[in-house]
């Protein structure tokens, strides 16, 4: 493990950091060489670490390129980080605090746990008490925690052997890590932000783990874990996500894609009189663009008169301007994604069967008045 990792970040956000030290101003290709991290994973790596203050762009003659920020605002992120662990801290101590001083009929009985060695007694010891048929409801934590990471996978390895069920959030990052999806009694819902924290619910017992800290705490209590429960509730059963941001408009594109593998079926996309991406996200449309020839993916779009497709696998129709709508939308599986790339840029995905099907109706009566496009 590197320094980069050891101080929070991922391989991938280390290998690409370090790259850019080594190469000065630079596009994604001579980056994607040096970094060895693969063409469709670099642009989403770029935007976190920008996040994190530690890349930066600029824009010369429609390109952009990126720098890596002086090594001296490394002091800055860990400082950042550390206050943020001490605001968690803090917060779980008045958390702990307060259920502790609850009256005789709802006290919580807290046990804390303190190294890797603890954190294990405390999972195991979970383990030991599941029934075959049982359900625990999981926050996944953080990618960028890597050892927390392989020790939340073997520990759901043995809740699988043992027949147990689970439903877990997962951040987006563990998508590519196929091997989540093959395991047994398990539901899974890939969110784009999770807890620092990994959190496991089982009748009244929550356990809520500290990955960088190796702390654990063991809660036995209903109200508490009845109030995890119901958040958890909330959130699995959301049907619609709000992301502001180019990074939304980049994740529908994603999803779309990743749609396209399983089905093999065209993706649906209309609206607006320009390809807003190829203004606001062109090296994400062309990683995309690479997806789709590397898999064959059609699209389906629906466009005003006068506009030309960047795109190299799509069937195009256009529309009279009256038609055509200041959104763009598409539709992939049983998701709608609208983008509004006014300021703020604004994405909402609806994931619902009734919804994108009425689209597709909606798409089909259009693309039945749409002119094809002769190339």
């Amino acid at each position: 493990m590197t320094f980069l990792e050891e101080i929070g970040l991922t391989k991938g956000e280390a290998a690409i950091y370090t790259a850019l030290l080594e190469l000065g101003q630079t596009t994604t290709g001579p980056l994607v060489t040096r970094s060895t991290v693969s063409a469709s994973k670099t642009y989403q790596i770029l935007q976190k670490l920008s996040e994190k203050g530690l890349v930066g762009h600029v824009i010369k003659s429609g390109t952009k390129y990126f720098q890596a920020a002086s090594p001296n605002r490394i002091m800055d992120y860990l400082d950042e980080k550390e206050k943020t662990i001490l605001e968690q801290k803090e917060k779980a101590s008045q958390f702990i605090r307060k259920i502790e001083s609850k009256s005789s009929e709802s006290i919580a009985q807290a046990t804390i746990y303190e190294g890797f060695k603890g954190m294990k007694t405390a999972y195991e010891d979970l383990l030991r008490t599941l029934q075959p048929e049982d359900e625990i409801i999981i926050w996944g934590p953080s990618h960028s925690d890597d050892e927390l990471a392989r020790f939340f996978y073997k520990f759901n390895q043995k809740r699988e052997q043992r027949n147990v069920r689970a439903r877990i959030f997962l951040d987006e990052n563990y998508r590519p890590i196929t091997n989540w999806e093959k395991l047994s009694y398990t539901q899974i819902k890939f969110i784009e932000r999770t807890n620092p924290s990994l959190i496991v619910i089982h009748g009244n017992r929550t356990l809520i783990t500290l990955g960088k800290e190796e702390v654990t705490f063991v809660l036995e209590n209903d109200t508490v874990a009845d109030s995890y429960k119901q958040q958890f509730e909330n959130a699995w059963n959301q049907k619609t996500r709000i992301y502001f941001g180019i990074e939304g408009a980049i994740r529908a594109l994603q999803e779309a894609i990743e749609e396209g593998k399983k089905t093999k079926k065209p993706l649906l996309g209309f609206g607006t009189d320009v390809d807003d991406y190829l203004v606001h996200a062109p090296e994400a449309l062309k990683m995309h663009f690479q997806e789709q020839l590397k898999h064959k993916i059609k699209w389906k779009l629906l466009f005003s008169e006068g506009y030309h497709s960047p795109n190299p696998l799509a069937e195009v129709r256009l529309l009279p301007k009256g038609f055509t709508i200041p959104v763009r939308t598409m539709i992939y599986g049983e998701k709608v994604a609208i983008v509004d790339f006014t300021k703020p840029i604004t994405t909402i995905i609806i994931d619902k069967k009734e919804v994108a099907n009425a689209y597709s109706r909606y798409f089909d009566f259009l693309w039945r008045k749409g002119l094809p496009v002769i190339n």
